[in-house]
């Protein structure tokens, strides 16, 4: 699974993600979201997971599910948190976010 940023303030400054990865599965926010029927090269039209988490298409590439997550971030967010870097081949357990200890 490869797994983009796209951060955000959000308006409520307590608003937190987690995410926890198993195969094809994501889980954001204790909500699972099950890819393992997308086929390689399928799309997931934006706004199919209705989750508010996932932004943009999901699709299938080369073997692996590509995810875009919006990532809520404070106000005074490091580099790091506010250009975050991507992870690819994501393995199972829980996600570390970006900036996150």
């Amino acid at each position: 699974m490869h797994i983009n940023f796209s951060p955000y303030c959000p308006i409520n400054p307590d608003e937190k993600i987690s995410l926890y990865k198993l195969g094809d599965r994501l889980t954001v926010n204790e909500v699972e979201l099950d890819f393992t029927q997308l086929p390689e090269g399928g799309i997931l039209p934006a706004g199919a997971t209705n989750n508010l988490f996932i932004t943009g298409s999901v699709t299938r590439k080369d073997g692996h599910v590509v995810v875009n997550v919006r990532l809520p971030i404070p106000h005074d967010a490091t580099m790091e948190m506010s250009f975050p870097q991507p992870i690819f081949d994501a393995e199972d357990g829980a996600i570390q976010l970006p900036g996150a200890a």
